[in-house]
Order: structure tokens, then sequence, then C-alpha cells
């Protein structure tokens, strides 16, 4: 690498490093060529690294000199660009994405979300995309994007591990990604108390993270609307009936059915509140078919019925929040 000519570099040389800068206590190699400057702390890292995984960075370094755009580049200290993120880069999620391009982590230990989120944030502004591809991939359970997707999830999907409130940062980061995570994260902001959307919450580093003015009008009508397709689904649900075969004489089919065999009265408060994914009629009718009061064929037929409403209440949400599932892709 070139170093830069006397009239660029003489305004930005430093012998020690500038404060309020200090040095980042795990990532400081001797031999790096490079110093990345996040939230405060100085990583000595190496470029050649940085290059193959990030094609922003290997921009930077394509050619016979250094062409870092500002206000990236903060000047050179013993001969080594001294390089800041941009502003809303935090520490933490740097500390995250070289764990892992480094070898020192492994995607498939990653279970929790706030580590998922760091990683996808600061390697999609950076175009590292293997890592973030890999890292959607790796959250894609978690946020289905139609009915069977939501009941063919594994058991064990990467978990909001700092509770309910992190659909926040998930909305703001799958607005920033642009993908379809969008509708599941809408959904699940939409579940929350609007007292905790107005509120907002913080990642695992502390950084705040608040819904737009826009994006907290668009949940709340989402909000409003899941309680409305809920109280659909509950309608829906008691229109269902009976097969009327031989059989549904003898187990008295239509009489269950008219007692209000979906759902139970849990189900039907989750519904009331908008949770119109949740298999609210598998329950009962497990219990139906395991004690034979009502026949096999109506069981056959209500659990039709069961997913043609979750199916069509789904999409009439998707819809109407302007991310239909069949047209959005990864």
């Amino acid at each position: 690498m070139s170093a830069p000519n006397e009239q660029q570099a003489q305004p930005y040389v430093y012998t020690t490093l500038p404060p309020p800068l200090k040095w980042d206590a795990c990532f400081h190699f001797r031999d790096g060529d490079i110093i990345l400057v996040a939230e405060g702390f100085a990583f000595l890292l190496h470029i050649g690294i940085l290059a193959s995984h990030s094609e922003v960075i290997e921009s930077w370094f394509a050619g016979p000199s250094p062409t870092i755009p500002p206000p990236h580049h903060l000047g050179w200290l013993d001969g080594r660009p001294l390089v800041a993120l941009r502003a809303i880069d935090s520490a933490h999620d740097l500390r995250e994405v070289l764990l892992l391009i480094l070898g020192i982590m492994d995607l498939e230990s990653v279970t929790t979300y706030s580590v998922a989120a760091g990683l996808r944030r600061l390697a999609f502004a950076y175009r590292m995309t293997t890592v973030a591809d890999a890292v959607y991939k790796l959250l894609d359970p978690t946020f289905p994007a139609t009915i069977q997707e939501w009941d063919d999830r594994p058991a064990n999907p990467v978990s909001f591990d700092l509770g309910k409130k992190q659909a926040i940062e998930a909305y703001n980061l799958c607005k920033f990604t642009r993908d379809r995570h969008l509708l599941a994260a809408t959904y699940y902001c939409a579940l929350l108390p609007e007292a905790d959307l107005r509120k907002g919450t913080r990642r695992l580093d502390g950084t705040p993270e608040e819904l737009a003015a826009a994006d907290l009008q668009t949940v709340l009508d989402a909000k409003k609307l899941l309680k409305r397709l809920g109280a659909q689904a509950l309608r829906e649900a008691h229109k269902v009936r009976a097969v009327g075969c031989s059989e549904c004489a003898r187990t008295h089919c239509q009489e269950a059915f008219l007692s209000g065999i979906l759902p139970n009265d849990q189900d039907a408060r989750e519904l009331a509140r908008g949770h119109i994914v949740s298999r609210w009629a598998d329950k009962e009718l497990d219990w139906a078919e395991r004690w034979q009061t009502i026949c096999e064929r109506c069981v056959r037929h209500a659990r039709g019925e069961h997913l043609k409403i979750r199916k069509a209440l789904w999409e009439q949400f998707a819809d109407s929040v302007g991310l239909p599932s069949r047209r959005l892709d990864g």
C-alpha cells in the first residue's frame, strides 16, 4: 500500500491514538494494517481479511492507493489508515462479525436474535454478502412469510433473547435490509402493547431501538387490523359444521360443532388480541379425535377448514399492510 502524498497526509497523521479513542481489548493484532473505529473503540485488523469478506472495504483498497471516502477516512497512525465506520454502526456488531469471519465463532452456535441481528446489520451495510446471506437463512424460520412456514418451523429457531419487545429491533433491521422478514416482524410488533411500541426498547449493547413515526403508525394500524381479523376468525370458526355422513348420527357430530368445538376459551382470547397464526383449533380437534366425539371425516373436514381460515386471514393481513407474502422474496 503506497503512502499518501504530503498534502493529503499532513493534517491527518497521528503518532498516538487520538482521544477519546481507545484500543479494543480483543481485536488488536500487532501486524495489522488497518484501524477500524466504531463507537470510540479502535480495532487493529488486517485489510486482506476484511476485504475478502466485504465488497465495500475491498473497493477502498482496490487501486494503487486507498480511496476511502470521507467521512470514513480519519487519517493515518503509524502508516495505517484510521477508518471510521458509520456513526450508527456499533462496536458490538463489529465484534460479532469479527468473531465470525476470523473463525472464532461458528454460525451454527448462534441461537439468539441479539447476536444474529448484529451480524446481519453490519454484514448488510458493508456488503459482506456471504455472511449476510448465511444469517438471513439462519433467521428465516423466525420470520415465516406463509401459514405453511409458520406451521413447519423447527422446534428451536433463533429466539428473541431480550424478550418480545425485540420485535421492534427486528422491524427496524428488516426495513433496512428490505427483505421478506418484514412481514412477520410487523406481525410480532403488532402483538405488542401500544405503550411498548411507543416507548421502544434497547439492543443487547444498550443501543436504543424506536419506531419512526410513520412505522409506528403502520404497526398501530396493523394492530387494529389483527383484532378485526381475530374477531373474523371466531365468526368463521363457528360456521364450521359436520359433513353429514353416516357416522355423524352415531357420534352426534352436529351437536358437537354447534356447541362450539372451535376454538376453546384460551385460544379464543388469543384470537381476540390478534394472534391469527396460532393453531387455535388443533387441541380441540386432537381431543375430539382421541375420544371420538366427532367422526373421522368430520375431524379431517374441520382441520381443513381451520387451515383454510388461517390462510385467508394471513393473506388479508399481508395484503393490508402492503407486504403480500406471495410477492416477497429473500
